[in-house]
């Protein structure tokens, strides 16, 4: 539980009301949060993105370095303890990242649904259930795209319109998606 829901099930509970310059000071940043919303240049959410991109991009130059495989070894050629704790650093890298991400998701949610400001009823609350149903189904998701070639967007798309997410909403996602499956193969294909 985030330490922001903790304090209003606290104030509920003890039937405080919050002060008139607390109140401003959320109403403040919740008008940071709308007017960011209403651009596309959400850098902070978009770096987020791009980290995991890089890391990722650096993290596939990384083993194309002979003296990290294990050549003798034809058949299991990653297999080193090198090449393992490399993609174990990255899978607890990706899993940073989503925590943050979801965090940073939540503590927006949190003042848009307490004043009741530019939350609609399609924005995906994160409960556990839909947690849990999103990292299962993006790990799926991604296995599946990657062993056939897909982009993730042709994966995420149906599961992002089960959620309840508007169409346009779930295109738009989707192509983000496909973006940075291309942007990662075509770096592969290049090296």
């Amino acid at each position: 539980m985030s330490a922001a829901k903790a304090e209003t099930i606290k104030r509920e509970s003890a039937r405080i009301e919050i002060s008139h310059e607390e109140r401003e000071r959320e109403m403040k940043v919740l008008e940071a949060i709308l007017e960011k919303e209403k651009t596309h240049f959400q850098w902070d959410k978009h770096g987020l993105c791009m980290a995991t991109l890089l890391f990722q991009i650096v993290h596939n130059l990384l083993r194309k370095f002979p003296e990290w495989r294990n050549e003798a070894d034809s058949s299991y050629p990653y297999c080193t303890p090198l090449m393992l704790s490399l993609s174990g650093i990255y899978v607890f890298f990706c899993i940073v990242i989503t925590v943050l991400a979801i965090k940073r998701v939540n503590s927006e949610q949190y003042y848009k649904i307490k004043y009741k400001q530019g939350i609609c009823d399609s924005d995906v609350r994160f409960s556990p259930v839909v947690v849990r149903k999103l990292v299962l189904v993006s790990l799926a998701g991604g296995w599946v795209s990657t062993a056939l070639g897909l982009g993730g967007g042709s994966i995420f798309n149906p599961v992002l319109l089960s959620l309840g997410i508007p169409a346009s909403v779930s295109s738009n996602t989707g192509m983000y998606l496909v973006l940075y499956t291309q942007i990662n193969s075509t770096v592969q294909f290049i090296i």
